[in-house]
C-alpha cells in the first residue's frame, strides 16, 4: 500500500475545502471566511460547531507531549519516545538523569545546558566575541569556565566542603553523577539535590553579574533548603523522607558552619 504522508498546511486546507464544498479540493474564492475565523466560538464570531484549528490543536499536543516527557513520572512510552528521539549509538546519560528528576522543567532545562556546557560562562562568551576577556567576574582571578563557575570560584567553593560533598575528582560534568557525598543522606535523591544546588549557584553567580548582588554561601545553600522543602510535594509521598533527610542536613551544614564562625570571631 502506497504510504499517504500530508503535511499540516494540506490537512487544514483540506478541511476547509470539505466544509466550505465538501470536495477535497476547491478554488479560495468559494471558501468565505478565513478558517481560523470559522473555528472560534460563537462569542467570538465564529461558528461555533466545535470544528478545530488543526494547527493550533497540533501545537497544543506538542505542548502537551513535551510536558508529559517533562514531568518526571515513569511511563515505558516515553523511554520509547526517548529512544526514538535520540540516537541509540549516542544515548545521553545525563539527559536521562536530568529528564527523570522530578524537579521543576525550568530547573532541569537550566541542568541540561549545563551538562552540554551550554550556558553563558565568560569563557562561553568569549569564544562567541561577546564578551572582550573570559576572566570571572567575581574574583578576576581565572577564565570563567563551568568549572570555575560552579566548584573553585573562591566565592563558591567553599560550598561543596561544607555540605560534604567530594568534588576533586570531577573532570567532566558526567563525573558529578558520582561524587562522593555523605553516607548519612540518601543516595537515590542525589540527582534532585544536584539540580538545585547547580540551579541556585547559577542564579547567585547572574545576581552578581547583573545586579551586584554578592550571595555568600550560607545564602545559597539556605535558598536550596527553601527549593526542597516546596518541590518536595513534586515527589510521592514514600520518596519525600529520603529529600527531607537531604533538606536536613543542608541546614545543619549551615548552622555548623554559622556556629565555627561565631567561636572564631568570638576568640
Amino acid at each position: 500500500m502506497e504510504e499517504i504522508v500530508y503535511t499540516m498546511g494540506e490537512l487544514i486546507g483540506g478541511s476547509s475545502h470539505v466544509f466550505w464544498t465538501s470536495e477535497d479540493m476547491c478554488h479560495g474564492s468559494k471558501c468565505l471566511v478565513a478558517w481560523k475565523d470559522v473555528c472560534r466560538p460563537k462569542a467570538d464570531g465564529g461558528l461555533g460547531l466545535g470544528l478545530k484549528d488543526l494547527e493550533t490543536q497540533n501545537q497544543c499536543l506538542l505542548m502537551k507531549f513535551v510536558d508529559k516527557i517533562l514531568d518526571g513520572s515513569p511511563a515505558p512510552w516515553k523511554e520509547w519516545a526517548y529512544g526514538m528521539l535520540m540516537d541509540s549509538s549516542t544515548a545521553d546519560g545525563n539527559g536521562l538523569r536530568i529528564w527523570k528528576s522530578r524537579m521543576p522543567n525550568k530547573v532541569k532545562v537550566f541542568t541540561w545546558l549545563f551538562f552540554r556546557d551550554r550556558l553563558s560562562t565568560r569563557v562561553n562568551l568569549h569564544r562567541k566575541h561577546v564578551q572582550p576577556v573570559d576572566a570571572c567576574s567575581r574574583c578576576g582571578t581565572s577564565s570563567e569556565s563551568w568549572q570555575h563557575a560552579f566548584f573553585h570560584c573562591p566565592y563558591i567553593a567553599e560550598l561543596w566542603s561544607r555540605i560534604g560533598v567530594n568534588i576533586s575528582n570531577v573532570q567532566e560534568t558526567e563525573d558529578l553523577w558520582s561524587a562522593h557525598h555523605p553516607a548519612a543522606v540518601c543516595s537515590s535523591h542525589w540527582a534532585d539535590v544536584l539540580l538545585a544546588l547547580l540551579w541556585r549557584i547559577w542564579e547567585a553567580r547572574n545576581n552578581h553579574v547583573f545586579g551586584s548582588e554578592l550571595s555568600c554561601v550560607r545564602v545559597v545553600i539556605s535558598r536550596v533548603c527553601d527549593d526542597l522543602n516546596i518541590w518536595r510535594y513534586r515527589l510521592p509521598v514514600h520518596s519525600r523522607a529520603g529529600l527531607d533527610a537531604w533538606r536536613m542536613h543542608l541546614v545543619s551544614s549551615n548552622c555548623n558552619a554559622a556556629t565555627a564562625s561565631a567561636l572564631d570571631a568570638h576568640e
